[in-house]
C-alpha cells in the first residue's frame, strides 16, 4: 500500500484518492511583501520540506517529516473495553443507526437485535466509546436510548473537515505514534481527539431534534465526555487539537470546549476572532465617523439561523469560548480546483457576480442595490446576456441556469455550468454573510475560480491567515459600505487586478483539502501553540 513517505504525498479526495507527484523544486512568490514561500513542495528525496509563509516573521521551513511517529489520536478504549455492558453479547436497550452504508445497517440490526435492556436512570461511566470496526457510540438522554454511529460516511464538503481529517489520518499512518507504553517518557508533538461531532448532529437531527437541541446534545452526551475520556493524564503531548466542521466552532461545543482538561485545546474551525478584520487593518477603506450605520447593523439578522449581523457572522459568544487565540482558522473543503487556463484568465466581462439565496439582511441588501431580475436559464442565454460594453455587476437572487423545479440530472449540471462560468467570466465576486458564516465554501470557490473575492463582513477572520497575505489577495468592506461598492470596484485598476488573481493562483493549493500545501500549513499551524501548562502526564 502506498502512503506518503512513499509517494512523497498522498491525499485523498471525496470520491478517489489523489496522488500527488514529486513537484519541480521552484521558488515563487506568495506575497506581494518580503515574505517569500515555495509555490511547491520541495520533497527532495522524500524529506518533506515544505515552505510555508511564516507571516509570523519568515523562519525555517515547516518540514513535514518532523512529524513521523508525533501525531496522536486521542481515542476512548474500545467499545469492549470501556462499555463491557453494550459489547456484542448484549446490553444495548436499542440500536439506533445513522447510516445503512454497505448493508452495515442490516448486519448490526441483526447482531444487536436481542440485546438486553439497560436501566438508563443508573449512570453509566463512561458512556461514550469507539466500537472495534470504528463506529461511534454514546448514550442519549433526550433520546433514552444508545445512539450508534457511523463516522465513515462523507457528510458533504461544507461539513467535511472532521472527515477530511481522519482519512487523511488514515492513509498516512506513518504519523502516528507508538503505542502509549512507548510515548509517556517523550511528550509527542500533536495529539488530535478523535471524534465525529457532525455526523452525532446530523444523525440527532434525523432523529427530530431541533438545530439546537441536536447541539446541545452532541456537546454534552458525545463530545464532553469523549474529551474527558480522550485526554486521561498517562498521554503526553506539546500540543492538544480538535478539528472541528461545525459553523461556529467553540461556540457549538461549549461544554466540551470549558472543560479544564482542555484549557489549552487548539481548536481548527471555521470560527475566529469577530474583531479580526478591524485589528488587521484589512479593510478597504479607512473607518469614516459620518459614515451612517447600514440597515444590517445593530438589528437581528433575518438568516435562516437567526443569527446577528455585526457579531461575528454567527461567531457567537458563549461564556468567553466562542474563540480563543490559538485556535486555527481552516477554509472550507470545495469541490472545485484551481483551473490553470480558466482560473488564471484576465478576459473576465463582467465587473462582479453574486448568485444565492437572500437568507441575510447583507444580502437583502445587496440585491435591492445592485440586484438584477435578468437570470440566464441556459447558457446560449448566459452568452447572450453577457455586456458587450463595459463591466455590469451580475447580482441574482438564487441559482443561475433552470428553474428550481427542474430536478433532473441534466438540470443540476446546466446550473453548475452557468455558476462556474459566471466566475469565470467576472473580475470580482461577493462573499457575504449566509445561513452560514462568511467563511464558507463559497470563499474557497471564488478563490478557485479566480475570481477576485470582495468579502462584505463586519466580523471575519480569513484562513490560514498567518500564512497566507489576504490584504493581497481579496478586497474587504463593511456592511455599512455597501452602498460605495460598485464605485469602489470600478477604481481598481487592472495592473492591481491582474496582480491579485496572480497570487490567487499561488493561495488556491494552499486553501485545497486534496493538496499537500494544504496539509503542511494545517500542521504547522496547529502545531504554532505552545501549551501553557506541562504536557499531560508530565
Amino acid at each position: 500500500m502506498h502512503n506518503y513517505r512513499e509517494t512523497c504525498g498522498k491525499w485523498s479526495s471525496w470520491r478517489q484518492r489523489r496522488w500527488i507527484s514529486t513537484p519541480a523544486k521552484t521558488t515563487t512568490t506568495i506575497t506581494t511583501t518580503t515574505t517569500t514561500t515555495s509555490g511547491a513542495c520541495l520533497f527532495a528525496a522524500c524529506c518533506f520540506s515544505c515552505w510555508v509563509s511564516a507571516a509570523a516573521g519568515g523562519g525555517r521551513p515547516f518540514d513535514m517529516g518532523e512529524l513521523a511517529g508525533q501525531v496522536l489520536l486521542l481515542q476512548p478504549s474500545l467499545l469492549s473495553e470501556a462499555l463491557p455492558g453494550l459489547a456484542r453479547d448484549g446490553g444495548a436497550r436499542q440500536v439506533w443507526l445513522s447510516s445503512d452504508a454497505e448493508g452495515r445497517q442490516s448486519e448490526l440490526v441483526a447482531e444487536f437485535a436481542a440485546a438486553a435492556a439497560v436501566n438508563l436512570s443508573e449512570p453509566l461511566t463512561p458512556t461514550v466509546g469507539i466500537s472495534a470496526d470504528g463506529w461511534h457510540v454514546f448514550r442519549s438522554p433526550r433520546l433514552q436510548e444508545w445512539a450508534w454511529v457511523n463516522c465513515d460516511v462523507f457528510p458533504g464538503f461544507q461539513y467535511s473537515q472532521e472527515w477530511n481529517f481522519r482519512d487523511f489520518i488514515s492513509q498516512n499512518p506513518w504519523l502516528l505514534a507508538r503505542p502509549r507504553v512507548d510515548i509517556e517518557a517523550t511528550p509527542v508533538k500533536l495529539a488530535f481527539v478523535d471524534h465525529c461531532f457532525m455526523h452525532v448532529y446530523f444523525a440527532l437531527v434525523r432523529r427530530g431534534l431541533s438545530h439546537q437541541e441536536a447541539l446541545q446534545e452532541s456537546d454534552e452526551a458525545y463530545l464532553a465526555p469523549l474529551v474527558q475520556l480522550a485526554a486521561p493524564s498517562g498521554l503526553a503531548a506539546q500540543t492538544l487539537a480538535l478539528v472541528s466542521a461545525i459553523d461556529l466552532g467553540r461556540a457549538d461545543f461549549p461544554r466540551a470546549a470549558a472543560q479544564e482538561v482542555a484549557r489549552d485545546l487548539v481548536v481548527l474551525s471555521m470560527a475566529g476572532a469577530p474583531n479580526w478584520l478591524e485589528a488587521a487593518g484589512l479593510f478597504a477603506l479607512p473607518h469614516e465617523p459620518d459614515l451612517p450605520l447600514g440597515p444590517c447593523n445593530n438589528n437581528d439578522n433575518n438568516n435562516d439561523n437567526n443569527k446577528k449581523e455585526g457579531s461575528g457572522g454567527g461567531l457567537a459568544h458563549v461564556g468567553g469560548t466562542h474563540w480563543q487565540p490559538q485556535d486555527v482558522v481552516l477554509p472550507v473543503p470545495c469541490r472545485h480546483s484551481w483551473d490553470a487556463e480558466r482560473s488564471a484568465s484576465d478576459e473576465r466581462p463582467l465587473l462582479a457576480f453574486f448568485a444565492g439565496s437572500l437568507n441575510s439582511c447583507s444580502r437583502q441588501q445587496l440585491f435591492q442595490l445592485f440586484g438584477s431580475t435578468r437570470k440566464p436559464q441556459s447558457l446560449g442565454e448566459f452568452s447572450a446576456a453577457l455586456p458587450a460594453s463595459g463591466p455590469e455587476m451580475w447580482i441574482f437572487n438564487g441559482s443561475l441556469g433552470p428553474s428550481s423545479s427542474h430536478t433532473g440530472e441534466d438540470d443540476l449540471e446546466a446550473r453548475e455550468s452557468i455558476y462556474r462560468l459566471a466566475l469565470w467570466s467576472s473580475q470580482f465576486c461577493l462573499v457575504l454573510n449566509g445561513s452560514s458564516t462568511v467563511n464558507s465554501h463559497r470563499l474557497v470557490e471564488v478563490v478557485m475560480h479566480g475570481c477576485i473575492p470582495v468579502v462584505v463582513a463586519d466580523d471575519f477572520e480569513a484562513p490560514f491567515h498567518q500564512d497566507l497575505r489576504w490584504q493581497d489577495l481579496g478586497i474587504f468592506l463593511r456592511t455599512r459600505e455597501l452602498p460605495l461598492l460598485r464605485d469602489l470596484l470600478r477604481e481598481v485598476s487592472p495592473s492591481l487586478i491582474s496582480q491579485k488573481r496572480r497570487l490567487l493562483r499561488e493561495a488556491a493549493p494552499y486553501l485545497n483539502w486534496n493538496e499537500p500545501h494544504f496539509w503542511n500549513v494545517f500542521m504547522s499551524s496547529a502545531l504554532r501553540f505552545q501549551r501553557t501548562t506541562p504536557p499531560l502526564g508530565v
